[in-house]
């Protein structure tokens, strides 16, 4: 039996009987001591030829000051060589001071020296693979000597050795693994192979020092992350082969001032310039095909799409006339912008285009747009009044979410939804107009908003889930005649109501409490509906609870008449005779429909002796038939 199928007998489990015995084992298979008199454990390697990798003592810390590696080693009469350091083979060796290894070692395993504190200098000029977390946090590595046959460096391999300040790569280095080198915060020169083709996911993020560094044009591509937080870097280069530039790469590098990107750069990630707070221009290669530079501005290759904003250009900035297009977070996160203008030409604001824009304090849209993307001024926390073009058919979902200065705001005609949390947290919106076009306020639309009387038009059918919930400072509200559905909790905490007008005849559907938390610690506001409703809404359990008065009234028309609608009995009837086409509809006083009619001129509805809610467009009357 040989020594590995010996090693493996002495580690198994026996039963004896129903008790479970287990043998305690070493975790090295043997040990020799060396020429310094330091004991040195060993465990045997497969494969063919006699080969023993360095392994720690008992899975513990053993090895101290400085350690003599041999080539080779004898143990009962046979010599195995040296070639490996095994999986936390020093892992923590706290005092372990110096290594010197072999010239025909390869290999250092996965955590090998993780955590070796002292440890200030080390030769791999032999190794050939560098693996996993090998060498993290020996945070008082000075020096490492990479040899000419090196060609992979694992995951974390050098990763927060903070006092590492150079690093030399050999040509046959073709991968260098995520995270290899993060958080080297003393790193300063970088030699890189010139066949490597990748920086892979935050190879040198977070090193801090890193002032400079040449890439080879073999790299095809820039990964995720790849330089964030290189506070040192002031300009950067990406070569003519690079392809890919991954989502974040150059992130909070705070001092970087100028990008220049070769000619075959054809995708840029998500937020690869983000908290750049000090970049002023992009500079395009002119041979390439994807992009181009309008005015130090990243752009598409025709110059109708701005990419991206260079966040220390300019404080107040007007945007030139060719671009058409703001891409999705192209001035996200730029602080340092204070006012933006568009021209005419301007027609769409991507998603979260201004997201964060936390000092963003007025922008003026183009009147051509007609399209502003989800979260488009999402946390624009400074923004005070804009202006919305007349050509826009949504307010998309939380695009001015968190904009807590915002003070007034008016809704476009043409406007035929306003979407899910569009001005959710706008503390001081004081000032809200919703246009004649819009049907739908949806979810949280105006959550925790600070208008004092809410006027939602007639043209509104659907109010969403909390649509004006927590509007504070609210004490009047006006719900339009057509509103038909109030979903659950719209109104909740509006713990100032005091009168509420609703204009439809008929009871809306609700989904749930409307003035929930109101009723249960505040006395209840006055409700005033239409003549002859009072009856149908004091049967509703959502709006029993409040003061219900029946009053002649129009709501969120101010100004507006009925003058070419005439309506009055007759003798068996109603009599509605309009100048106008008008759509008509006649109710009872419980609330039934028993008429609907569009009115082109003149029309005598015959009904039963009694009263009658008769509404136009305009107006709503009560009717009393003889």
């Amino acid at each position: 039996m040989n020594r590995l199928s010996t090693k493996i007998m002495n580690r198994k489990i026996f039963f004896l009987g129903v008790v479970l015995i287990a043998i305690q084992v070493s975790a090295y298979d043997f040990y020799v001591t060396n020429s310094d008199d330091v004991r040195i454990y060993y465990d045997f390697q497969g494969g063919s030829g006699n080969k023993v990798m360095v392994t720690d003592y008992n899975g513990t810390a053993h090895y101290s000051g400085i350690i003599n590696i041999p080539d080779s080693v004898q143990y009962e009469g046979v010599t195995y060589a040296v070639e490996t350091i095994g999986n936390m083979a020093f892992f923590h060796c706290s005092e372990l001071t110096e290594v010197h290894l072999p010239p025909k070692l390869t290999t250092i395993r996965d955590r090998a020296f993780s955590n070796c504190l002292k440890l200030t200098t080390i030769n791999l000029s032999g190794v050939t693979t560098i693996r996993d977390r090998a060498f993290e946090q020996c945070t008082a590595l000075e020096a490492v000597t990479l040899g000419s046959d090196l060609t992979n460096i694992g995951q974390y391999a050098f990763a927060d050795c903070s006092a590492l300040e150079s690093i030399e790569l050999g040509d046959k280095v073709s991968t260098i693994d995520e995270w290899a080198f993060y958080r080297c915060s003393s790193l300063k020169a970088v030699t890189l192979p010139n066949n490597l083709q990748e920086i892979s996911m935050g190879v040198f993020s977070s090193c801090t020092s890193l002032t400079e560094i040449t890439l080879p044009n073999s790299i095809l591509k820039i990964g995720v992350y790849a330089f964030g937080n290189c506070s040192g870097l002031t300009g950067f280069t990406v070569p003519d082969g690079t392809v890919t530039i991954g989502e974040r790469a150059f992130q909070d590098c705070v001092n970087l001032e100028k990008i220049v990107l070769g000619e075959n750069v054809a995708s840029i990630g998500k937020d690869v310039f983000m908290n750049c707070n000090k970049l002023k221009e992009f500079i395009v290669s002119g041979m390439n095909t994807t992009f181009s530079a309008v005015d130090g501005l990243l752009a598409n290759s025709s110059q109708t799409i701005l990419l991206q904003y260079p966040n220390a250009k300019s404080s107040d900035y007007s945007v030139p006339d060719i671009i058409e297009i703001i891409a999705e977070r192209a001035f996200a996160g730029c602080e340092n912008v204070n006012r933006i203008t568009m021209s005419d030409r301007m027609k769409t604001i991507s998603r979260e285009s201004f997201a964060d824009c936390v000092n963003l304090t007025s922008i003026s849209l183009g009147n051509g747009v007609d399209s502003i993307g989800p979260s488009a001024f999402h946390h624009c926390e400074k923004l005070k009044d804009v202006e919305l073009p007349e050509n826009l058919t949504f307010i998309a979902d939380s695009v001015f979410l968190f904009c807590s200065s915002l003070e007034s705001i008016t809704i476009p005609d043409r406007v035929i939804s306003i979407r899910t949390s569009a001005f959710a947290a706008c503390g001081n919106l004081t000032n809200l107009s919703i246009g004649k076009g819009v049907i739908t306020i949806e979810d949280n639309a105006f959550l925790s908003c600070g208008m004092r009387k809410i006027i939602i038009p007639d043209n509104v059918t659907t109010i969403g889930f909390q649509a004006f919930r927590s509007c504070q400072l609210a004490t009047e509200l006006q719900i339009g005649k057509n509103v038909n559905k109030i979903d659950n909790h719209a109104f909740v905490d509006l713990y100032q109501l005091k009168i509420v007008y609703n204009g439809n005849p008929v009871p809306q559907v609700v989904g749930g409490y409307v003035f929930y938390n109101y009723f249960l610690y505040f006395e209840p506001p006055m409700l005033y509906v239409p003549f002859g409703s009072g009856d149908a809404y004091k049967q509703s359990s959502d709006w029993n609870r409040c003061f219900i008065v029946e009053k002649d009234f129009e709501v969120a028309n101010e100004g507006a008449n009925d003058e070419h609608a005439n309506i009055y009995n007759t003798k068996g009837g109603i009599v509605i005779n309009s100048s106008k086409p008008t759509n008509v509809e006649i109710y009872n006083l419980s609330g039934q429909l028993v008429f609907r009619y569009f009115l082109t001129d003149m029309k005598v509805v015959h009904l039963p002796k009694g009263a009658y809610i008769v509404k136009t467009k305009l107006s709503t009357k009560k009717i009393h038939v003889e």
